[in-house]
């Protein structure tokens, strides 16, 4: 099945194409009707009977027909949000005019690949004028899409064209279900809600074209981007109750646990992994193309109006410095939106400005955050996104599947990182099948590396480790007699560029230990090859504290006492805990390391020999006071080497596993 959309001028014909082949009158409203011109969406489906035996053929077709007048473009554009294909309409009588140009350079802002052009009424015109309108139409369409598709002339009063056209709408949708082109199911469902009403006894119902995969009765769901959930009641495909509908067919739903308020033209439906609101954002990346026709710069902080599916936006540009965007041109920005855009990274999207109501330009959404990054951060997102789109200078519809993927998948890296493999780049209109081997492909190419199924960003590792050893190196010149750095003092010496771009510090440092560029022992992280010193009064205030613990091994001044000189009192003893030239017992009462090793020594072959383990057993073998040796066995206490048993120790749980570790 494939969601073809008829576009093209006011009265070029495009409804009366639509009742010719399938007998459906699209114009659906009153004032349509009475008025004789499109002014909202209008429906219709085609099963064309097989040539050969008058049978259904597998070809179906559904039709979107949109509004031609100038002042019903908003409608236009969320029909076209919809279609895999289009129908470029152009009367014989009036050849191109204003909205055939711009329906034109809608379509191909939106990535529409396939189609065809319809000439119609041909019974208004002299086969000379339809000849010169036909090569009008042919110079126009050079370097689009549409450069080398078939032109079929037809008149909808006469029937002449007719069976030219429906080989032609067979051919063309037998070709896009043999491709699997356009919105094939990528495991991501979504369906643009382009039309809501109530029908009695039943409730609320939207229409719309499912996008990204399907979606079957009893599925729970949520209407993004408010978050709602509810659940299928039921779905409608041609007029037709059914169970499932898949990616690029139309349906009807209607819902259980959802008002019906709720079920605004604009909204989407979606699965709960993909709609959860707190995912959405105002602040969208974006590649934009300004027409050439743009009557307008677009400039930071220029107001538009931001089309999407099915919903109307108001948006401003933001752009660092002075930059600006000319007619023509193409460049990387972000759009502020007054409301939350439910979208993926490689959506397309058109953009208009508020009044005179004109189509300015278009693109495609490179990613997403949840607030307005602050100036500086902004402008290094849209560097990072230019550098990686500057080297292609074609308009916004001519990237590949492929190069679109690896940039959007590197630029995604660049803006945040680690991030998981198996969930990178879930809200974008790939699979992630096909994301995870456009990863592979950067991985083998030295553009990503892979580390316990996270995803790094090289070159911006590299920076940022450069960066990061720089500052623990001026951390240790700051403090020589530090051992080492937990985790949360070496994250809060991160490089602040990367400050909004690091996801997972943890996962950050386990990689750089992996690369010998840190080591850790024992939680704490140093440098490779750093050796511990220090010089001028700290050193000579660590040979004073050292001597005054060996003057009376287990007698020795505490903590506080010894902190006799403030900060280098205090850092000289660091200085010695962290050479093992001291050992922090309790919080008020260090050892030399040797009476410290000693002390234990004796407490082991206590308990070894099988003698009681008191304080006066230690305090006598110490020759030390209550004071120094009931610290020392309630630490050990604390690690579990023993346990207190009445006014005794005896081994605990950790007694061997100690002393199998001090032996090494």
């Amino acid at each position: 099945m494939i969601t073809i959309g008829l576009a093209g001028h006011i009265d070029h014909g495009k409804s009366s194409l639509v009742r010719r082949l399938t007998g459906v009158d699209p114009d659906r409203l009153p004032e349509e009707k009475e008025r004789g011109m499109t002014i909202d969406l209008g429906f219709a489906h085609w099963t064309p009977t097989d040539g050969t035996n008058g049978s259904d053929s597998a070809v179906e077709v559904s039709f979107v027909d949109v509004p031609g007048h100038e002042r019903f473009v908003r409608n236009m554009i969320a029909g076209a949000g919809g279609i895999e294909a289009v129908m470029l309409v152009v009367a014989a009588d009036d050849g191109w005019m204003p909205q055939s140009q711009e329906h034109f350079d809608i379509i191909r802002l939106l990535n529409i690949q396939h189609g065809l052009v319809v000439v119609t009424k041909t019974d208004l015109a002299e086969p000379a004028w339809r000849s010169a309108v036909i090569d009008d139409i042919r110079e126009r369409l050079v370097g689009s899409f549409l450069e080398n598709a078939p032109i079929v002339s037809v008149s909808s009063t006469t029937g002449t064209g007719f069976p030219e056209l429906e080989k032609t709408l067979k051919e063309i949708s037998s070709k896009f279900e043999a491709t699997q082109d356009g919105h094939h199911d990528i495991g991501k469902s979504r369906l643009t809600v382009d039309r809501s009403f109530v029908l009695p006894g039943i409730g609320g119902i939207v229409t719309g074209s499912a996008r990204g995969g399907g979606f079957s009765v009893g599925d729970e769901i949520v209407i993004a981007p408010t978050g709602t959930v509810g659940k299928i009641r039921a779905l409608h495909r041609h007029e037709k109750q059914v169970e499932t509908v898949s990616a690029g067919q139309r349906a009807a739903i209607s819902f259980t646990g959802i008002e019906r308020e709720e079920l605004l033209r604009g909204a989407f439906v979606t699965t709960p992994e993909l709609g959860a609101p707190s995912l959405n954002g105002r602040v969208l990346l974006v590649r934009v193309e300004a027409l050439p026709e743009c009557p307008v710069k677009l400039t930071h902080r220029r107001k538009l109006l931001l089309f999407f599916g099915a919903s109307e936006i108001p948006c401003e540009i933001r752009l660092p410095g002075a930059q600006e965007l000319r007619a023509g041109e193409t460049a990387c920005l972000a759009l502020r939106c007054d409301e939350m855009p439910f979208c993926f990274a490689g959506d397309r999207f058109v953009l208009r400005l508020p009044t005179p109501q004109v189509t300015v330009g278009g693109g495609v959404v490179l990613d997403w955050s949840a607030n307005l990054p602050f100036k500086d951060e902004l402008k290094r997102q849209i560097q990072l996104a230019e550098e990686l789109f500057a080297g292609d200078k074609h308009s916004t519809d001519k990237h590949t599947f492929e190069s679109l993927l690896s940039n959007l998948l590197t630029l995604q890296l660049r803006l945040r990182f680690p991030q998981a493999k198996e969930n990178i780049l879930l809200r974008s209109v790939f699979s992630q099948k096909d994301i995870r081997s456009a990863a592979d492909v950067l991985i083998k190419a030295g553009i990503i590396t892979e580390h316990d199924s996270l995803l790094f960003p090289l070159a911006e590792l590299d920076d940022l480790v450069t960066q990061l050893i720089t500052n623990i190196e001026q951390r240790f010149n700051d403090a020589p007699h530090l051992k080492g750095l937990n985790e949360q003092e070496v994250l809060r010496l991160l490089p602040k560029t990367f400050a909004e771009s690091i996801t997972d510090g943890t996962a950050l440092l386990k990689l750089i230990t992996k690369r010998k560029q840190l080591l850790t022992e024992k939680g704490l992280y140093r440098l490779p090859g750093r050796e511990l010193s220090v010089s001028g009064s700290v050193r000579k205030e660590a040979e004073r504290i050292l001597s005054e613990l060996k003057a009376n091994p287990y007698s020795p001044p505490l903590i506080a006492k010894l902190i006799t000189n403030g900060k280098v009192s205090k850092d000289a003893l660091g200085f010695l805990f962290n050479t093992n030239e001291a050992v922090k017992v309790t919080s008020e009462l260090a050892l030399n390391s040797s009476s410290w090793r000693e002390a234990l020594k004796s407490i082991r072959q206590c308990l070894e020999s099988g003698e009681e383990l008191t304080v006066a057993w230690l305090r006598s073998e110490l020759d030390t006071s209550r004071k120094y040796a009931l610290p020392i066995l309630e630490e050990l206490d604390r690690l579990m080497v023993t346990e207190r048993v009445d006014d005794k120790r005896v081994a605990g749980g950790k007694f061997k596993a100690f002393f199998e570790e001090l032996d090494n």
